[in-house]
């Protein structure tokens, strides 16, 4: 418990002094936290901090030019739909997402694309992009990208170099999340095939992002309704996680069950 309030203590303290708004190390994911903190212990001065913050990133982000979905708008957007659906609050945000989806749809029809992550590249849009009317649209653009990609028919950039093991991962684990979408099981099938044969020919470049890999880990587990290794990944991130919101957020889960899994938008 004295871990667990403190890390209340250091993401309040720090979400005022944030000059970042994004999801992740930014003043999104302090929103996020404190909207979890609000309906665990059912404290509303918790709720008008985090309503606060809110404000203040919807009134900043005209001005935030990265759409990636770590640090930047997508990622923002994304949770904004998260909490709305969850019941966690209740805004008009139509606005904001229909200039959004344009943003996304500008982005994903540019004739070169090279970043496949999640966090800075085109897998966080189309996290955002299945939420929205510009769902179909954005996947048939995302598969034309990826498939350039493996096929090393951008600039001739071995894949390689494109798909180290932590982007792959990403890849594999969205292909997962959107395999009820009828409408691209065949791009699916044959991109799952690309990643194949990319993984015969190559020996994958290997990351050590621990708090990274675990998240990805974790988002697997629920994608597969797997409650038990759920539950062990989050002891773990609560122990072990350097970053003071998925610290707070694992023990919120852990001690409360029944919130909401936040692990589906990291």
């Amino acid at each position: 418990m004295h871990t667990f309030n403190s890390a209340v203590k250091k993401v309040k303290d720090a979400a005022l002094n944030l000059t970042t708004y994004g999801l992740k190390g930014g003043v999104m994911g302090a929103v996020l936290f404190l909207f979890y903190y609000q309906h665990f212990t059912e404290d509303d001065r918790y709720e008008k901090i985090a309503f606060d913050l809110l404000e203040s990133v919807l009134l900043k982000i005209s001005v935030n030019e990265h759409y990636d979905y770590a640090s930047g708008i997508t990622g923002i957007g994304n949770t904004l739909l998260f909490l709305t659906k969850e019941n966690l609050i209740n805004v008009d945000s139509s606005d904001f997402f229909d200039d959004l989806d344009e943003i996304v749809l500008k982005k994903m029809q540019s004739k070169i694309i090279v970043n496949f992550s999640h966090d800075t590249g085109i897998i966080g849009l189309c996290r955002y992009a299945i939420q929205r009317p510009i769902k179909t649209e954005i996947l048939q653009y995302a598969f034309h990208h990826l498939t350039k990609g493996f096929e090393k028919t951008i600039y001739d950039i071995n894949p390689i170099f494109l798909f180290p093991s932590e982007i792959l991962q990403d890849i594999k684990l969205f292909l997962l999340e959107i395999a009820y979408i009828k409408e691209v099981t065949k791009q699916i099938a044959e991109l799952n095939q690309s990643i194949n044969s990319f993984e015969r020919e190559y020996s994958i470049l290997q990351s050590n992002y621990s708090d990274y890999m675990l998240i990805q880990q974790l988002r697997e587990a629920e994608i597969r309704s797997n409650k038990e290794e759920t539950k062990q990944l989050l002891a773990i991130i609560e122990k072990e996680s350097s970053d003071a919101v998925l610290e707070g957020l694992a023990y919120m889960n852990l001690a409360k069950p029944s919130l909401p899994p936040w692990w589906k938008l990291f």
